[in-house]
């Protein structure tokens, strides 16, 4: 129903927030401002226990406007209390106390504001990055000084390319670092009907990323972890993206989508070396062009450029709904 803010006792907040992605994953109205006020009761005894419950609980660390409306034990005063958000895992969920409210008099002792901002300075904040090298996108290299912080397991990377280069732009603005989610093996990725996947798309389904990038389309069909290739008149074959020519309303793409086939980058370079085929190529801004390996400086005499595009497509990065 696009709700954005919402009220939740504290004997209700653990399993609300084991639903929270869940809801929000099914919801097609999307706001990054979602707001989350826990009212407490000051009479509870494991008020302690359900705090700390609550800070490890692996959902919060997607809630950025979190305030607990806490009594006093003379319900005289409400203290007004959120979580870090920013800084390490460790850091993010600390509690920090906000303001605390005058009920007789109905004033703020310190007039804070209650929904600080907490995006302008991450203060090294993980990003959860899911790409995989995809030039000219993505273009990652081992490197022990990268800045900023770019890390996969125990491993520094430097990150180039189109994409790569807004990520690490993007962290040294708002001062945050980054967490690379890699899957080479199958790449842009699969999603099944038991809402599992792999890939990138896959680990953006899953949450065990934030953001996913590389090459991206608006897909609504998933890619499989091989090239996909269009073969049609018995002879020629396109490397091209399915996620695209699905929402054409020329009869050209349909024919070409009803003739796709899959074939490995084997596959592609033998029939590349022959000559006898025809692949798809991204043309970029500026006019650089997006060629698949299979390419090579051996083959490439073979080969002329179409004289119009086929069709063009935005390229976008993709996130989690919260």
């Amino acid at each position: 129903m696009g709700c954005n803010v919402f009220i939740v006792h504290q004997d209700s907040i653990i399993s609300f927030m084991e639903r929270f992605f869940e809801y929000h994953d099914e919801a097609t109205f999307r706001d990054p401002n979602k707001t989350i006020v826990m009212l407490m009761d000051s009479s509870q005894s494991d008020e302690k226990y359900l705090l700390r419950e609550l800070c490890e609980h692996p959902n919060l660390v997607e809630v950025l406007n979190l305030l607990m409306l806490k009594p006093t034990a003379n319900m005289k005063y409400i203290e007004l209390i959120t979580h870090r958000f920013v800084g390490t895992a460790e850091e993010s969920v600390d509690l920090l106390l906000l303001d605390v409210f005058d009920i007789a008099n109905k004033t703020f002792r310190h007039g804070r504001q209650l929904f600080p901002d907490k995006i302008t300075n991450l203060q090294g904040k993980v990003i959860r990055v899911a790409a995989f090298n995809v030039p000219p996108m993505v273009i990652m290299h081992q490197n022990y000084s990268s800045y900023p912080s770019v890390k996969s397991g125990n491993q520094m990377y430097e990150v180039y390319g189109s994409d790569g280069l807004l990520i690490k732009k993007f962290c040294r603005r708002y001062n945050c670092s980054v967490e690379l989610i890699l899957d080479e093996v199958n790449q842009w990725g699969t999603i099944y009907s038991n809402r599992t996947g792999n890939g990138v798309l896959g680990n953006l389904l899953n949450r065990r990323a934030d953001i996913g990038f590389g090459g991206l389309s608006g897909w609504h069909t998933p890619l499989n972890n091989v090239s996909i290739t269009c073969i049609f008149q018995g002879s020629t074959y396109m490397e091209s993206h399915a996620f695209s020519f699905h929402s054409s309303s020329l009869d050209l793409h349909h024919f070409l989508v009803s003739k796709f086939q899959t074939g490995s980058s084997a596959v592609l370079q033998d029939l590349a070396d022959q000559g006898n085929a025809a692949f798809a190529i991204g043309r970029l801004i500026n006019d650089h062009l997006m060629i698949g390996g299979w390419i090579t400086a051996g083959n490439v005499h073979k080969y002329q450029i179409m004289r119009e595009e086929l069709y063009y497509d935005h390229e976008v990065s993709m996130a989690t709904k919260t």
